[in-house]
């Protein structure tokens, strides 16, 4: 886990972070081609909310009405890339949180699954209802951005859906 000086009073390396995000499949019809869909959500309790802790941080997603849509999922199947492979692709993007301890400090939580290896981990582009097994992407990385400089990134250890 890499963490920056702007954060370092709030998140230790070895902090667990814990965090949830549900959406409703039906707010994000998908745009995209054969090989990715891309799913645009607005931050507002009826389409997409986000929560994550680490340390002592806590963002919620929010909307900030700065950006057409807050967050985006990207799912990509078998698609082609450079010196002739393909991917398959799980990313998450919330562009628009909160730190709610700190008087409303913009932040943003990402994380990106991707595969060359295993290309039959996705098998649609559609957005899925269960969260594709992380141990089967050759990278799994996430990114949390708290104001201007500040950033926790690391490697997620799981990624399961809530009963």
């Amino acid at each position: 886990m890499e963490i920056t000086a702007n954060v370092a009073d709030s998140v230790r390396v070895g902090d667990e972070m814990v965090g949830y995000y549900v959406f409703d499949r039906s707010r994000a019809p998908g745009y995209g081609s054969d090989f990715f869909n891309l799913y645009y959500f607005d931050n507002a309790p009826e389409q997409l909310e986000l929560h994550v802790s680490v340390g002592k941080l806590h963002i919620a997603s929010f909307d900030l009405d700065v950006r057409e849509f807050g967050t985006e999922i990207v799912v990509t199947d078998n698609a082609p890339t450079t010196f002739d492979r393909v991917e398959d692709n799980y990313k998450f993007s919330c562009y628009e949180a909160r730190v709610t301890d700190a008087l409303g400090m913009a932040a943003g939580f990402y994380f990106d699954l991707i595969t060359w290896m295993n290309t039959d981990v996705i098998s649609s582009t559609a957005l899925p209802l269960l969260p594709p097994p992380i141990d089967k992407f050759s990278r799994n990385y996430f990114i949390l951005k708290v104001g201007g400089e500040g950033h926790v990134e690391g490697s997620l250890t799981s990624l399961i859906r809530s009963p």
